[in-house]
């Protein structure tokens, strides 16, 4: 899939999925980050909770009515994950779907959701964990189009 915008046209610069042109350092094909070694740590580490998503306990909204959700990791995030070198233990799983059932309790859309230091962008929509950074990695920054920050 080839995705074009004003931006990308201006620079005659084409990204296609999986590749990158009109970059002169740019690799000409993506490393797929969904085979590397923290990739299959981090799904043997989910499926020993029983499934291929980790689940959290329900959380209480308004009475009787509880919200659970599943949570995952787009590629995208694993090799962000992998890159800046952020561990993902089975507390901080938890911490983190407790973090997304509030967001969909609050009817948010995309999250930004910090844990000891460390910050993962969420949309709530989809479970889906978009990317993952450092504490230098976000400091000095600017988060835009989030409707939400939660610390879990």
């Amino acid at each position: 899939m080839t995705i074009q915008n004003d931006y990308l046209k201006a620079r005659s610069v084409t990204v296609t999925t999986g590749q990158v042109n009109g970059f002169p350092n740019a690799a000409t094909r993506l490393e797929d980050p969904s085979d590397s070694p923290f990739a299959r740590e981090l799904r043997a580490m989910l499926a020993e909770n029983g499934t291929k998503t980790a689940i959290a306990e329900g959380i209480g909204i308004h009475g009787d009515s509880t919200v659970t959700s599943t949570v995952e990791f787009s590629k995208h995030a694993i090799s962000r994950m992998e890159a800046r070198g952020i561990d993902m233990d089975a507390e901080t799983l938890s911490r983190l779907t407790r973090s997304l059932n509030l967001a969909k309790a609050k009817n948010c859309s995309e999250s930004l959701v910090l844990i000891d230091g460390d910050a993962y962008l969420v949309n709530v929509n989809t479970n889906k964990v978009i990317t993952a950074m450092t504490e230098e990695d976000i400091r000095d920054s600017i988060f835009t189009n989030i409707d939400s920050t939660i610390i879990g």
